[in-house]
């Protein structure tokens, strides 16, 4: 009985996991048609990243450390990473002087 209730358990989960998936993409969807709407009452020019030199003057894409100064409701969904230091995961760094395991070995 383990193996099926297993089955049905891993069943349920892939697809919750589908809907949810699916449920973000699509609320990501309708926020960026909204901004777009509020941005075009405004009169002003969107573009996704500020990378996009002269493309548009309403940049959405920005870091969670420059946040926009005069932000849109809802445009902090689209906050995101720039630089592979920003995703992957922390890194202990060991430090040790030159030669110490050396010394160590020599006693």
């Amino acid at each position: 009985h383990r193996q099926h209730a297993e089955a049905i358990v891993a069943t349920f989960a892939e697809r919750a996991s589908s809907a949810t998936v699916k449920q973000w993409a699509l609320n990501r969807l309708d926020k960026w048609e909204e901004l777009a709407r509020v941005a075009h009452d405004k009169a002003m020019r969107l573009t996704y990243s500020p990378y996009d030199v002269d493309r548009g003057e309403r940049k959405l894409l920005h870091t969670a450390l420059e946040p926009p100064t005069d932000p849109i409701e809802g445009e902090e969904k689209f906050c995101a990473p720039t630089s592979m230091r920003d995703v992957e995961p922390a890194v202990h760094i060991w430090l040790s002087q030159p030669g110490a395991t050396k010394r160590k070995e020599q006693g």
